[in-house]
């Protein structure tokens, strides 16, 4: 069939706007550390009631996130639950240099079930002392600590540093009982699966089913940062200022969200969530 030019150029110009209306619906794909589960859903409704645009977050072990995008997985925005596995796509040249910043920080606890005879006070809070004089070997007996796999899950190596800070690892580490991320070591603790286990203080205060029954020693292990950066597609260039002009509209929606996450507003239900909300950028 031969359309005459007229008709030609108006499907043309229908088949262009098209295209944009699908590139300006596109989602913004958030990969996010499972600790920022409830905290990122609840900052995504108040977005997308705001502006129109869908928000997808994807939750897991930050390691098991990394590696993902650094094999093509289609995010938009990295956080990470630590430094190193926003170093390894920084490595990578998955991620903006430029764009790169310490979003959030958390505090690392022990929690036992909401029904557990230990007390919260038994190990009293930011007491390193009374924290060392409790023998968690010994209050374990034959059952497991759940906590993150020290060798890549960011919960777990913080956990690590805090019991090697308290002179506990070797009596502990062949009582553990490993996850995959944070909310997966939760979940064994509210279902009382185990008498005990370290998790990030939000992850705790999230649930109603278990109690704090101390918080580390911000020193007993390293600085619990949340750092953030827009995803490189693999098509473009965006290793650039975000004042400049965007490639294309998904990345100018992910660097709409990426401000949005630094705002006054998601700052409010971050601090809700019991994170600590950082200015600086690293």
């Amino acid at each position: 069939m031969i359309f005459s030019p007229k008709i030609a150029l108006t499907l043309s110009f229908l088949s262009s706007l098209i295209t944009s209306q699908f590139s300006y619906a596109k989602p913004v794909t958030v990969y996010a550390a499972a600790s920022l589960t409830q905290s990122i859903n609840e900052i995504s409704a108040i977005y997308e009631r705001k502006t129109q645009r869908q928000v997808i977050g994807v939750f897991a072990a930050s390691s098991t996130l990394a590696r993902q995008i650094a094999h093509g997985a289609p995010a938009d925005i990295f956080i990470s639950a630590n430094h190193k596995w926003m170093q390894y796509l920084l490595t990578e040249d998955r991620v903006s240099s430029l764009t790169l910043t310490a979003l959030l920080e958390n505090q690392l606890v022990l929690a036992a079930p909401i029904n557990s005879r230990i007390p919260s006070s038994q190990i009293p809070a930011d007491d390193s002392q009374s924290a060392a004089a409790i023998n968690l070997a010994e209050l374990l007996q034959n059952n497991r600590l759940a906590t993150g796999d020290p060798s890549h899950v960011p919960v777990g190596i913080y956990a690590k540093q805090a019991l090697q800070s308290i002179d506990q690892w070797d009596s502990v580490k062949s009582k553990l009982a490993l996850t995959g991320n944070s909310r997966s070591a939760l979940l064994f603790i509210e279902r009382a699966t185990v008498p005990i286990g370290i998790v990030y203080k939000t992850d705790a205060l999230s649930s109603s089913k278990v109690k704090i029954v101390a918080t580390f020693l911000a020193g007993s292990h390293d600085r619990i940062q949340y750092p953030m950066a827009l995803v490189k597609h693999r098509t473009s260039v965006i290793d650039q200022p975000l004042k400049m002009q965007p490639t294309s509209a998904s990345q100018s929606h992910a660097a709409a969200f990426y401000d949005f996450l630094q705002s006054d507003s998601a700052g409010k239900i971050f601090r809700q969530y019991g994170f600590s909300t950082l200015k600086n950028a690293n």
